[in-house]
């Protein structure tokens, strides 16, 4: 192939994620709970998408790899997980950076192919918290996701694409669906995604694209108050005051994960609670492994 026409930003069939289950996400991104910078076992990444991504797919058909090898994916803790590690991608790892300084509140947010970890080492003196806060587009597959994962929800169980992790007894969540706001509510498909979620458009085709989609998903997650317009009885299904479909930019932000690094112990941010599997694009997670730069996953 030609790898200079690769275009990273074309969504094109990743939204068609591995699995029924399968969570689509358009940038990865977290949320500073703490002030943080280089030397704080923060977030660095290799600046580049499609340069990178084409050096990382080609590079176990070099003549050093051995044939039983894939520069990294039987070395990795992850099933289906492709670090990028010194011995493999040493070249390549000589672009590596630190995010700049970022205070409480600031959010990150970066390509999903872009090479990213947290450093190796944390040098600083105070505590270096972030919330993994994935961004995602409202979409035919991410519809499936939500509606399976807002039973878990209402269930206190974890949701589906982490089945095994369970980080708070269902006492202490029964609550928590009362105290949802409208944003929280749509987010964990409680309620229908409105057409007041739709960005404005000035393209009248764009508009109605979206509003068809937005229709879709609301079907998909709502089945019993988003009907097809008639029924195979012949009958009309009850109208519902909503001209609904997605837009690229209703996002959903739906799964959260805490990475904490300790104060002062010179050790490299703790991984997060879990490495969702849907992360993997096209079949690959470009990751640090720990002790190079890694634990925080892609």
């Amino acid at each position: 192939g030609d790898f200079d026409k690769y275009d990273p930003w074309a969504v094109g069939q990743r939204t068609l994620t591995a699995g029924d289950t399968a969570f689509f996400r358009s940038f990865q991104g977290w949320l500073a709970l703490t002030p943080q910078g280089p030397g704080d076992g923060t977030l660095e990444v290799v600046p580049m998408v499609a340069d990178a991504m084409a050096y990382v797919l080609l590079r176990p058909f070099k003549e050093d790899v051995p044939h039983h090898q894939f520069c990294g994916v039987t070395e990795t803790s992850g099933v289906d997980t492709l670090e990028i590690t010194e011995k493999w991608h040493g070249a390549i790892l000589k672009a590596k950076i630190p995010i700049g300084s970022v205070d409480t509140g600031d959010s990150v947010w970066w390509h999903p192919d872009v090479i990213h970890g947290v450093e190796a080492e944390h040098k600083g003196n105070q505590y270096s918290n972030v919330l993994y806060i994935p961004s995602a587009p409202m979409c035919l597959q991410n519809a499936k996701y939500l509606k399976k994962q807002s039973q878990a929800f209402l269930d206190g169980k974890p949701p589906p694409d982490f089945p095994d992790r369970m980080f708070m007894e269902r006492d202490s969540w029964k609550d928590a669906p009362s105290s949802l706001t409208l944003a929280g509510r749509r987010q964990m498909a409680l309620d229908p995604f409105m057409e007041d979620a739709l960005s404005p458009s000035e393209d009248p085709e764009d508009s109605a694209r979206r509003r068809e989609l937005l229709l879709e998903c609301n079907r998909i997650m709502f089945p019993t108050l988003f009907r097809p317009a008639s029924s195979t009885s012949g009958s009309r299904a009850p109208k519902v005051a909503v001209r609904a479909e997605v837009a690229a930019n209703a996002e959903v932000a739906v799964e959260v994960e805490v990475a904490v690094t300790a104060e002062g112990t010179g050790e490299g941010a703790g991984s997060p609670a879990s490495v969702p599997k849907e992360d993997k694009m096209e079949g690959v997670t470009s990751e640090f492994p720990a002790g190079e730069g890694g634990g925080f996953p892609a």
